[in-house]
């Protein structure tokens, strides 16, 4: 038997191992390139009005727990990268990356929203008669930087964990560029209760301490808005509630005497040390540039600083807080306080 093929040239029954179902012939590749020409249309056609399939899912869950008359946990979902080798004789390996990436929308007429990345921690169970469960914990930890042995070495810096919402589309082709994603960071709400309800849940923003050894600065908490483009506004830092600040004991003053600079907020709570006006008072030396203080004079006297630059406020004697009164300072970065009003 001998059948034509669409190429040129023959298959024949010799050339077909039934078995394995191999087709040896020889291919004319002048002939298939016109047959790609005639078949290439009709395929983009196929596909142009064809929906394409959807990927397929993968779900990799843990079991739930078992009821009793205590509930079994529930599984645990564990996926790790692996750890670096160590270095016997070298530097040691890199540990291994941990990627979890949503699937990028495809182009289209309207371009396909990019895949969603979800990581849920679990509700806390019901009590039937008794509390309920706390709710599990989510948290995105960066890595601890690795010890260095003795000698003229550093220890590795802390990994960073960073949150970066995904910036806005246009690539300068769209009339009206897409708004950069927000980051949202938000404590949970106190639960309803049937005679009191529950306490709000924080915020807490901590920056990192410094290390044990030496005159080292702790980290600072930046607040940065975005910046402007044209005649547009500055984004700006808005605090929708009570401002508060941590207030410390008073401090007792005498003539001559020396207000020190509060290390925790902006409120230094001060009081004459007699029933008597208070003259030639210092004030300490600021720690950086445009750091402002409160002095809240909580006495019935009032306090007077001492001549600059000695009493280090700008206009010296002329600074005097009233008797029941504040006045705000802010610090030059060099060695001089300024009041604020008149």
């Amino acid at each position: 038997m001998s059948t034509e093929n669409v190429f040129g040239g023959n298959i024949t029954a010799q050339d077909i191992d039934c078995d394995n179902i191999t087709v040896v012939a020889t291919i004319d590749v002048d002939s298939l390139q016109v047959a790609t020409a005639i078949v290439t249309p009709q395929i983009t056609a196929f596909f142009a009005t064809t929906p394409g399939q959807n990927g397929n899912n993968f779900t990799n869950g843990a079991t739930a727990g078992v009821a009793g008359a205590t509930g079994g946990a529930g599984g645990a979902v564990i996926s790790s990268a692996g750890n670096g080798g160590n270095g016997t004789a070298g530097n040691g390996g890199n540990g291994g990356g941990y990627d979890i990436n949503g699937g990028a929308g495809a182009q289209g007429t309207l371009g396909g929203i990019g895949g969603a990345v979800t990581a849920d921690a679990g509700n806390g169970g019901n009590g039937t008669a008794g509390n309920g469960g706390t709710g599990g914990l989510a948290r995105l930890v960066a890595g601890a930087g690795g010890n260095a042995p003795a000698g003229a070495f550093t220890g590795g810096a802390g990994g960073t964990a960073q949150l970066t919402a995904g910036t806005g589309g246009g690539s300068g082709v769209a009339n009206v560029g897409g708004a950069g994603g927000n980051v949202t960071v938000t404590a949970g709400a106190g639960g309803t209760g049937l005679t009191t309800g529950g306490v709000g849940g924080n915020v807490t923003v901590t920056a990192g301490n410094a290390g044990a050894a030496g005159n080292i600065a702790g980290g600072n908490v930046n607040l940065v808005p975005g910046t402007a483009n044209g005649t547009g506004q500055p984004g700006a830092v808005n605090v929708n509630g009570a401002f508060a600040s941590p207030i410390a004991g008073s401090q007792s003053i005498d003539t001559g005497g020396t207000i020190n600079v509060p290390i925790n907020g902006f409120n230094a709570f001060v009081a004459t040390s007699t029933a008597a006006n208070k003259t030639g008072v210092i004030l300490a030396a600021g720690t950086r540039a445009g750091q402002t203080i409160n002095i809240i004079n909580t006495s019935a006297n009032s306090i007077t600083f001492a001549a600059a630059p000695g009493g280090r406020v700008a206009d010296g004697v002329a600074a005097v807080i009233p008797a029941l009164r504040a006045m705000v300072f802010t610090w030059d970065g060099s060695n001089l306080w300024y009041r604020q009003g008149a």
